[in-house]
């Protein structure tokens, strides 16, 4: 837009200025060209994306501990014990006598 008023302003007052010849009239006109070039650029762009990997990880923890065992052992104890033991026995018993005769 601000190229075609330009364009216009300088055409006009050119104009005004410009000599004439009998019947023909000469103007100059002054063109302004745009030439557009368009380069086309290929680039790469590389972004590093992090993913998020959860995991749940058990860890054993040891610990000493005591503990109390029971056992039973069988011990061998020997003793004497004497027996008193009573039993009736008949036993015949000889008296000594002296018979007296008459």
């Amino acid at each position: 837009m601000l190229f075609l008023l330009l364009t216009t302003a300088a055409l006009c007052s050119l104009a005004a200025g410009a000599p004439q010849y009998g019947s023909v009239q000469c103007r100059t006109e002054y063109t302004t060209l745009w030439d557009t070039e368009y380069k086309e650029t290929e680039t790469q762009v590389c972004t590093t994306e992090y993913e998020k990997v959860c995991q749940t990880e058990t860890q054993r923890l040891c610990q000493p501990t005591t503990r109390q065992e029971c056992s039973t052992i069988y011990e061998k104890q020997c003793q004497t014990v004497y027996k008193s033991v009573c039993v009736e026995q008949y036993k015949t018993e000889y008296e000594p006598y002296t018979e007296t005769e008459c």
